[in-house]
Parts: C-alpha cells; sequence; structure tokens
C-alpha cells in the first residue's frame, strides 16, 4: 500500500497535474480537479465497502455537470476536451487512488513518517518521470534554485498539513476544506498577472463558465461529503 500510495499520488498524479497545467493553465486545471472527492467515494465504495446513497448520487451528477461546464466553449457553442482536460481528470482519479491508500496506511504508519517516505520515493519516481518526457531546457539560477526550494517546501509542508487531515478528521471533510484551493489558484493567478503581466500564467478565457462550474462542483463535493461526515 504504502508503494501504491507513493507511486500515484507523489509521481503519476502530479505528472498528470503538471501537464495539465503546462497544457491548459492552472486555473482551468484547479477547478477541474475538484472531481477528486468523487473518485474518492467510488473507491471507498469498492475497497472499504461503503454503501451509496441517493445524496452520493446527486453530488456525483453535479461533480460531472461542473467538469462539463468548465469544459465548454461559450464562444463558440462547443465541448472542449483535449489531451490537458483528460490529464487534468486523471491527475484526481490518481490522487484518489493513494488518499484511500494513505488513509488506511495512518492507522499504523505515524504521519511525519508517513508523508516523508512518500514524498521521497514518488519525488525520485517523478523526477525520473519527467525527466524521460519532457526537456525542460532549465536554466539554472539563483532565483531558480530558491523557487524550486520554495516550491518543495510548500509541497512537503502541504501533504503534511493533508494528511494531518485524514487521520484527524477523516477523508470526507479533508476533501471538502482541500477543494478551496481552486478559488485561491485563480484568485493569486490574477493577482500575479496584475503585478507581473508578463509571467505568463494562463487565465481560462471562459472564465464565468469555469467559476459557474467549480461552485457546481464545490457544491456536489458538499453533497456527497456531508452524508459520510456525519
Amino acid at each position: 500500500l504504502l508503494l501504491v500510495a507513493s507511486i500515484t499520488t507523489f509521481s503519476l498524479a502530479y505528472f498528470a497535474l503538471y501537464m495539465a497545467i503546462k497544457l491548459i493553465g492552472s486555473s482551468k486545471t484547479s477547478f477541474m480537479v475538484l472531481v477528486e472527492p468523487l473518485f474518492v467515494a467510488i473507491l471507498a465504495i469498492i475497497f472499504l465497502k461503503e454503501r451509496i446513497k441517493r445524496k452520493d448520487i446527486f453530488g456525483g451528477i453535479l461533480l460531472v455537470l461542473g467538469a462539463l461546464l468548465i469544459n465548454f466553449d461559450f464562444t463558440y457553442l462547443k465541448f472542449v476536451f483535449g489531451l490537458g482536460e483528460f490529464l487534468a481528470i486523471l491527475a484526481p482519479f490518481l490522487f484518489a487512488i493513494g488518499i484511500v491508500a494513505t488513509t488506511e496506511l495512518l492507522k499504523k504508519i505515524p504521519l511525519l513518517e508517513m508523508t516523508s517516505v512518500e514524498l521521497i520515493i514518488g519525488s525520485i519516481l517523478l523526477f525520473l518521470t519527467l525527466g524521460l518526457f519532457i526537456n525542460f531546457g532549465f536554466q539554472w539560477s539563483l532565483i531558480s534554485i530558491s523557487l524550486l526550494v520554495l516550491s518543495a517546501l510548500v509541497i512537503a509542508i502541504n501533504w503534511i498539513c493533508y494528511n494531518a487531515g485524514l487521520k484527524h478528521i477523516g477523508a470526507s471533510l479533508t476533501s471538502i476544506l482541500y477543494a478551496s484551493k481552486a478559488l485561491f489558484t485563480l484568485a493569486i493567478s490574477f493577482i500575479l498577472l496584475l503585478i507581473l503581466p508578463k509571467i505568463g500564467l494562463k487565465i481560462p478565457e471562459n472564465i464565468v463558465a469555469v467559476i459557474a462550474g467549480g461552485m457546481l462542483i464545490f457544491f456536489g463535493i458538499v453533497v456527497v461529503q456531508r452524508q459520510k461526515s456525519t
């Protein structure tokens, strides 16, 4: 289970996530990955033998509708679903596999040791995977190294907090609270674009549809998880 959690969450899922961000931007990706709790619920039903309820089905429908709305281009009145969108859906599915495995492992392994091992194994595999498929042409400098170190620290703190949530308040409530990151990502992206307009961040053209779809997904998360957290 430890190997499964490390490979899916910290290697394959991040590979899919980074590729999606590169193709469709961080804002749209962050909203699409909100379907993660739906995958968690499905896997919990299959592997943890949880019973599905009507609210779960209704919430699942809202999640799917939200994802569809995000990918609808109102300019040309057509549904847009390319490689970037596929990877943005694949990433939360892989995350969900790791979350289910991690939740079970945290019953036996201390939080910091568990998260550290997952990060080490996953980061090594992620580095090797990205090295094989992507030519970064990376320019080493003091700023770039500082940003890499800062990113690594933020990701480590992020997962320590997330795993702490899994241990203390359960996967359901943790998923709901963590879903708010999409709104923060969009807000921070706008702020950075105002300060550094040439930074190269991608903001979705159909911003209204993205926000509306994100709200549908968030409401679907609440519906799916409310029964499980009570």
